[in-house]
């Protein structure tokens, strides 16, 4: 009997350690996941969406081993170069989105039903970033000078106010976010000082109003923020005909040609994009246009010169605004990146002569959206007005001259791999080494500045 319990369990027993080496190596085999997919990848792992900034692993010297600086950048970027990190960020979101209703977003809020918002929207709307009617009037009235000057040359200028989609849907607002109704808002208070200085402009809010409940397909969609790409059609063709109206010109007509129903497409769900969750937020269909844009044939095509922001970038890039122009017309983007048919690629300001082309353009556009009035369409109102008063080069505006600094300081801390690869993406626009590094350079302090 004792011979028989003893053998059991050491058969027991055995059986025992076998488990616990089969689970011991099942968790070196979880553990050892990230290498053997980084090396053979057996899962496809989908990168994930927005913006981060990617370590770069260093060069290994004999200063960063002994100041230990290399051991803890390669840790850094160890971890965040991860091949299963996308997959394990997006299970992170998904549970936290499941069970807390929480988005794991920059500066992105949900709100009833599941409207996404970024919260610059909402407190705009409640006039939380108020910059004040002198701040303002100071602004118009530039705007003023501008506009003044620019006729007395046969040019023009307009003035474009886009919605917010907190004006535009405030009834989906979270409600920890709402507060009182004012008056005193930036866009309040710039339509009015608008139409008291007589300033040539399109402001489309009243009009995505009127058109909320009778247009056929949403304005706005739940879960972007940007106005609907269905929407885009009938803004560029108003922009057209008020260009048109102003200075007696013939463009090309814009119009859809049929409507393709279905699930959020870019940039309509630009916001669920980058909550890298596994499941949809919107079960919502939109409408998509098959854009059809007139011959530029025998046509009147201005140089237009056009700075906004991601609004009028849209049409720009996903619409081919500017097929409607002459193609040396340019889109500075928040004032700080050129875009161009001319272009191969974007340009920095400093790559360009910024003067000659407001000198060439025959319209100027300055356009953004609500949370974006108060930024004062990001300085360039200051720069073409000292431009135009006082024949100050926009180069030489205090605010470029501090940057440029800035940017050359920041360039004398590259390290090897942050010059090669300046180089590299460079090489494609034909200019001297040197000067791949600095336009890197700009690109990189402008990037670490963001507003």
């Amino acid at each position: 009997m004792r011979n028989f319990n003893l053998n059991n369990i050491l058969r027991n027993s055995m059986q025992s350690v076998l488990i616990k080496k089969i689970l011991f190596v099942l968790l070196l085999l979880l553990l050892s996941c990230p290498l053997w997919q980084y090396a053979i990848p057996v899962f496809h792992i989908s990168p994930l969406s927005g913006a981060y900034v990617k370590k770069e692993m260093q060069p290994l010297t004999a200063v960063n081993w002994l100041t230990a600086d290399f051991q803890k950048s390669t840790e850094e970027y160890v971890i965040l170069n991860n091949p299963l990190g996308p997959f394990f960020v997006s299970v992170k979101n998904q549970l936290e989105y499941s069970l807390f209703d929480k988005l794991n977003i920059s500066r992105g809020v949900l709100g009833k039903h599941n409207y996404m918002y970024e919260q610059v929207f909402i407190d705009t709307y409640y006039g939380r970033d108020f910059i004040g009617k002198e701040a303002l009037l100071e602004y118009v009235g530039k705007m003023k000078f501008i506009q003044d000057t620019l006729r007395a040359l046969n040019k023009e200028f307009i003035y474009i106010q886009c919605p917010g989609k907190a004006s535009f849907y405030p009834e989906f607002s979270p409600d920890s976010l709402k507060g009182p109704i004012t008056q005193k808002t930036n866009y309040n208070e710039l339509i009015k000082l608008l139409d008291e200085f007589k300033i040539n402009y399109i402001d489309f809010a009243p009009v995505f109003l009127k058109a909320k409940d009778n247009s056929p397909y949403p304005l706005f969609t739940q879960t972007g923020i940007h106005w609907s790409v269905y929407s885009n059609v009938g803004v560029m063709d108003s922009i057209n005909n008020f260009i048109e109206t102003t200075m007696n010109l013939d463009l090309p007509e814009v119009y859809a040609e049929s409507y393709e129903l279905d699930y959020a497409r870019d940039p309509d769900g630009d916001l669920e994009y980058i909550t890298n969750l596994f499941y949809k937020i919107s079960d919502i269909q939109y409408a998509y246009p098959k854009l059809k844009i007139e011959s530029p044939k025998n046509k009147d095509l201005p140089i237009v010169c056009m700075v906004s922001d991601s609004y009028m970038g849209n049409l720009y890039h996903k619409m081919n605004f500017f097929d409607s122009f002459n193609k040396k017309s340019q889109f500075w983007f928040y004032n700080g990146s050129v875009y161009s048919y001319l272009f191969k690629d974007r340009m920095h300001p400093y790559q360009i002569d910024q003067d000659k082309t407001i000198a060439d353009s025959d319209i100027i556009i300055v356009s953004c959206t609500e949370p974006n009035v108060s930024y004062r369409s990001w300085d360039f109102i200051d720069e073409t007005y000292d431009y135009y008063k006082y024949g100050l080069k926009i180069k030489d505006s205090k605010k470029k001259h501090d940057f440029l600094i800035a940017a050359q300081k920041l360039k004398a801390t590259f390290n090897e791999n942050q010059i090669k690869k300046a180089i590299k993406e460079a090489r494609k626009l034909g200019i001297s080494d040197d000067s791949a590094v600095t336009i890197y350079s700009f690109w990189e302090y402008q990037f670490r500045n963001l507003k």
